[in-house]
């Protein structure tokens, strides 16, 4: 979970949806340039107890990666949600079929569009190819809401890439690709 350009983000929320998930075997990374609020800080301290939990304190996402111990690396933004119990209990699935990496624009705010996208199909997952890559640019065009295997996003990230083409690699580097698609979507 990055908090470095989020601080004043309601981490509550945030971590609620995470804390719920029906799939529990979770690693709990919280990656921040050291400025947490009185709020923030206070909530992790009560959390630490019950769940492995690692507040992390670096400038680049490479550090907090590197720190991973789990099979998947899950990146979560602050501002994100997960509305459903079993998120991150299907993408597991998935890549537990052969997937390297698992994307979805799960309860996502589009900003370009104005757009949220919402509630997704059950079962549904794409696997891409290389003729369909194209279609889903813009669910591959950020890390945040993907399932990557640790050891690709660690070699990755540690190859000197800047954050901001680390999606691109990780798509490239990826051996399979899966998409989990919507059903709806809400103008705001």
């Amino acid at each position: 979970m990055d908090l470095r350009q989020n601080e004043r983000a309601n981490l509550k929320r945030c971590l609620g949806g995470l804390l719920y998930q029906s799939y529990t075997n979770l690693e709990i990374l919280v990656l921040t340039k050291g400025t947490l609020t009185k709020q923030q800080a206070e909530f992790l301290a009560e959390l630490q107890p019950y769940h492995r939990l690692e507040i992390v304190e670096a400038s680049q996402l490479k550090e907090a990666v590197a720190k991973a111990s789990g099979a998947y690396v899950y990146f979560l933004n602050i501002n994100d949600l997960l509305l459903k119990e079993d998120v991150l209990a299907k993408f597991y699935q998935v890549a537990n079929k052969g997937a390297d990496l698992v994307a979805s624009d799960y309860q996502r705010f589009d900003y370009q569009t104005n757009m949220i996208y919402w509630v997704n199909k059950e079962e549904q997952m794409a696997f891409l190819g290389a003729t369909n890559k194209q279609q889903y640019q813009r669910e591959l065009g950020e890390l945040t809401g993907w399932l990557v295997k640790t050891s690709l996003a660690k070699e990755c990230l540690a190859s000197g890439v800047s954050e901001q083409l680390a999606a691109k690699l990780l798509r490239q580097e990826a051996k399979q690709v899966a998409v989990q698609l919507w059903l709806k979507t809400f103008n705001k």
